[in-house]
């Protein structure tokens, strides 16, 4: 089933339980209230953008052509360019815009395709959608997972997860990674059960100087065990309807629904 579907049908996801998280009224006007943002932000288009270059790459890969640096870089423009150009919804960090953020984009990935390994796994899938129960909630868990691979020295699976970011990460980060862990939950309950897998994360850096960082990671059960937790204690909030506004984080004041916010 396409990602479509299964967002168009009730679920919780990474996404959706991250918002609450983060501000469980801004879940609310998004998801319950479905009121449309003030705006979108740069980040957002910027990340989809380098995901979709990401995964175009990856097609060619699975059609068993690596793309030349100068293609990756001009499909990147290019998808770019259709998403952001003249588009008076983006609202751009201070210091950018349309025309530094492509030629960030372009930087970005000439960073990554000069640092890839010149060892590839054998491609499984692209943008792979994921659907799995949880005992005792109402609703599937659902996403998507950027490319999964094979490495056929050992059998094992690995499952890669792109992310433009502003900062690194580092690997206590990477090791807590809520997304990797219902990662690893989908993976076992829909088909990759009894193998081994391995979970890498590379990091596109919107720094001064574009960087790529490169992590691996694992999962075990009380890595899992910590994730439901998480998950039925996001949904229980929801269910009872308690939704309060975060006033004091980092992103109140970029939030796309400021104004349902200020005006409550």
């Amino acid at each position: 089933m396409k990602i479509e579907a299964l967002r168009n049908e009730p679920h919780i996801s990474v996404s959706s339980i991250q918002k609450y998280i983060d501000c469980s009224l801004q879940y609310k006007f998004s998801k319950i209230d479905k009121l449309s943002p003030e705006f979108v932000s740069d980040n957002l288009v910027f990340g989809s953008s380098i995901h979709q270059a990401l995964a175009e790459f990856n097609q060619e890969r699975l059609s068993g052509i690596r793309m030349k640096l100068e293609d990756l870089k001009a499909l990147f423009a290019d998808i770019w360019h259709q998403k952001a150009y003249e588009n008076p919804w983006i609202k751009y960090s201070t210091g950018k815009n349309y025309q530094s953020l492509s030629n960030l984009g372009q930087d970005m990935l000439e960073v990554y395709y000069r640092q890839l390994s010149a060892k590839e796994f054998t491609i499984i899938s692209i943008e792979e959608p994921f659907k799995f129960e949880i005992d005792g909630l109402e609703v599937p868990m659902i996403g998507i997972m950027d490319l999964v691979e094979q490495d056929d020295h050992d059998g094992s699976i690995v499952i890669t997860e792109y992310k433009t970011a502003a900062k690194a990460y580092g690997l206590d980060d990477v090791n807590r990674n809520f997304q990797l862990t219902v990662y690893d939950m989908a993976a076992r309950r829909n088909g990759y059960a009894g193998k081994e897998i391995v979970f890498k994360l590379d990091t596109l850096l919107k720094t001064k100087s574009p960087r790529f960082e490169q992590f691996y990671t694992t999962r075990d059960e009380n890595d899992e065990a910590r994730a439901i937790r998480k998950i039925k204690s996001v949904w229980e909030g929801i269910q009872k309807q308690i939704f309060i506004p975060n006033d004091t984080s980092w992103k109140c004041i970029n939030c796309e629904y400021r104004t349902h916010c200020d005006n409550l």
